[in-house]
């Protein structure tokens, strides 16, 4: 009875409880931490064909994606035991001063090596922010209230689609791509004066066991090497990194497993669990969406001819109908209409890699626009019940290591997409240093875009199984 009592209580959940019983200083914490990382994606994003053009690295360019995620890995798997130690609000205080240092970095590169370098710094601090963002978040808003709470952060992402290719344009025009980066100085400094207010300071630090080098370098040094495949072209080069990989990933899951400072969720080892179906769709269309979405800025840029503005605008449509969708299915309260969300997001998504392919093969802007809104309708529809289920089905430290490590998660395979689409790219011939743009031409893009998207909609096909792995009815206690 006292189930069913709360079940009606959570289904009466309101977005504007979530500023309510003190949690409205910690709401907007929460904005802030994620809503820079989301503006400073888009801004960056978009400005990268512009840095290649005026410094080269055009062979390198997805590094400045696979390193920020690669060190965000880092960031994120550390930050239980960063939290644990020197409590929540002096951790917001180092991202926030590594923020700074790694925009200093990129905003004074003079090549491109050093923009990769920033960029690596600022990987480290937002998989910090992001990853403890999602700990407080687990940890204080419950049951449906954490779907109303991640349907405001998917807000947040809509807002900074609009921002992020504008605020780009503005300051590139006024301080060149530069700005874009030391614009990152403010956004340190917010930060910090947000967490003094927002965040408690912890009045008695806990004992945490140090984290476990024998589990984290292994597995660091495995998606590192996976990166290094964006720059091959050889065959036996690309086999050897992968095995390489492969066998560092299974030193380290098999030292994680008899680790006295775990850091994964022991159910992510058990392929028919939950949190295992969720981490691995998480995984899929991490590796898969930024491997397919890497190039679109340019791509828009070289095929259609549009200013770097414009361009920055309609490659961010997913993110924009990624809050679209995510509100649309926010008030789904049921369990089995989630999972039924959470399949017809992964369709949708599916669908629009195949919509792009044939957009940039006919060179239609209008479909390949509509490729765009179907992704970001797709993400959304799955990703709020996705991350709830990640957690909804474990307790205690199992819950926080399940909400910690869902973002370095994320990052890993990111950075991996990030390296495939490079590889697909080189070995293509799509890419050319030699093309006006220092990227590649039209004609290419034409001719090599549509078979790298054909190639990432049959890798994705298998993710259409999985949410058929997920049980058919919640956990008996509502959390």
């Amino acid at each position: 009875m006292t189930n069913q009592s709360a079940a009606i209580q959570h289904d009466k959940v309101r977005f504007r409880d979530v500023l309510t019983e003190g949690r409205a200083l910690l709401t907007l914490t929460l904005v802030v931490a994620i809503g820079s990382h989301a503006v400073n994606m888009f801004a960056v994003r978009t400005v990268l064909p512009t840095i290649v053009e005026d410094i080269g690295g055009a062979k390198i360019l997805f590094w400045s994606a696979a390193l920020f995620s690669l060190m965000a890995i880092l960031g994120g798997m550390l930050t239980i035991n960063l939290k644990s130690r020197i409590g929540a609000r002096l951790s917001f205080y180092l991202a926030a001063a590594l923020l700074i240092i790694g925009s200093a970095f990129g905003g004074f590169a003079p090549t491109f090596e050093i923009v990769i370098l920033g960029r690596g710094i600022q990987g480290f601090a937002k998989g910090i922010l992001v990853s403890l963002s999602y700990m407080v978040l687990a940890e204080t808003y419950k049951g449906n209230l954490m779907t109303r709470m991640i349907g405001i952060l998917a807000i947040v992402w809509a807002v900074a689609a609009a921002i992020g290719p504008m605020a780009a344009g503005i300051l590139e025009h006024f301080f060149t791509w530069r700005g874009t980066f030391l614009v990152n100085f403010v956004v340190g400094l917010a930060i910090a004066i947000q967490a003094y207010f927002a965040v408690p300071n912890a009045a008695k630090v806990q004992k945490s066991a140090k984290p476990d080098f024998r589990v984290l370098l292994p597995l660091i040094t495995a998606v590192t090497i996976l990166c290094f495949i964006g720059q091959l072209t050889h065959p036996l080069a690309i086999a050897g990194l992968l095995i390489a990989a492969a066998f560092l990933i299974f030193i380290g899951l098999r030292a994680e497993r008899h680790s006295k400072s775990r850091m994964l969720p022991v159910r992510l080892f058990d392929p028919r669990s939950p949190v295992a179906v969720a981490y691995m769709v998480t995984i899929m269309l991490s590796t898969f969406v930024t491997a397919h979405t890497l190039y679109n800025v340019a791509y828009v840029q070289t095929l259609w001819q549009i200013d770097l503005t414009l361009a920055g605008y309609m490659t961010a449509l997913p993110a924009a109908f990624w809050s679209v969708g995510s509100w649309s299915v926010a008030s789904v309260s049921t369990y089995r209409a989630q999972r039924l969300w959470i399949m017809a997001g992964l369709y949708a998504i599916w669908l629009s890699v195949a919509l792009s392919a044939a957009a940039l093969h006919f060179a239609s802007l209008p479909l390949f626009l509509l490729s765009l809104t179907l992704l970001g309708l797709g993400l959304g529809w799955q990703n709020i019940f996705i991350e709830k289920i990640s957690v909804q089905f474990v307790r205690g430290r199992e819950r926080d290591r399940a909400a910690a490590m869902l973002p370095p998660m994320d990052n890993a395979a990111s950075a991996f997409g990030a390296a495939l689409a490079g590889l697909v790219a080189l070995n293509l011939s799509l890419i050319n240093p030699d093309a006006p743009n220092g990227l590649f031409s039209a004609n290419e893009v034409q001719s090599y875009a549509p078979l790298m998207s054909a190639l990432f909609f049959v890798l994705l096909t298998p993710i259409l199984v999985l949410p058929h792995i997920l049980p058919k009815t919640p956990p008996r206690k509502i959390t």
